[in-house]
């Protein structure tokens, strides 16, 4: 039932789903709602909001709950980086990719809508998490504000080291992009 439940929602992306509960009392609401997070949760979803209502007419409360997709890091982020690390290739994982524009605004007084633009990219930045024995290389080029070559799912970049973290064992470098293909 769980296979059928994922192949229906992974066709209904990316729309919300929404569950109204009605229970006697509150407490078998919020009752009621752990058990529907419990089933939801396994999908994908997460609850993004929770209202509580009270139906005077019918005497019941009401709690009103909104699931979307949990975005996952494997479905938003390339995958594969190698990263030039005191002349050896080293392998990591992308965990984040943000590119960011700013927006421009050309509104004149007698326009209904407001008129924008992209503007130029404000961000360019991406986090990468390493295999521990790339901790010694990557504090090395951290320290030194070197300038870092790597290829991102065969593309080609160049990035300065902006924080380098440590994450039960695992060091996660992210890298401000300073040569990359143009922005869409």
């Amino acid at each position: 039932m769980t296979e059928l439940l994922r192949q229906v929602y992974a066709a209904l992306l990316p729309l919300p789903v929404q569950i109204d509960l009605r229970a006697a009392a509150p407490e078998e609401a919020d009752a009621l709602a752990r058990q529907v997070n419990q089933a939801l949760m396994p999908l994908g979803l997460r609850r993004t909001r929770c209202q509580d209502a009270f139906e005077r007419d019918s005497g019941t409360c009401l709690k009103r709950l909104l699931y979307e997709r949990r975005e996952e890091a494997a479905d938003t982020a390339p995958g594969l980086c190698i990263l030039v690390l005191q002349g050896q290739p080293v392998e990591g994982r992308v965990l984040w990719w943000r590119r960011q524009r700013r927006l421009q605004e050309h509104t004149a007084l007698a326009d209904d809508l407001p008129r924008l633009s992209l503007g130029p990219l404000v961000r360019d930045a991406l986090r990468i998490c390493f295999g521990a024995g790339a901790l010694p290389g990557l504090t090395a080029a951290f320290e030194a504000g070197q300038q870092l070559e790597l290829t991102v799912d065969g593309l080609s970049l160049q990035g300065l080291p902006a924080a380098l973290d440590l994450l039960e064992g695992r060091p996660q470098l992210e890298l401000a992009v300073v040569a990359s293909p143009p922005a869409p």
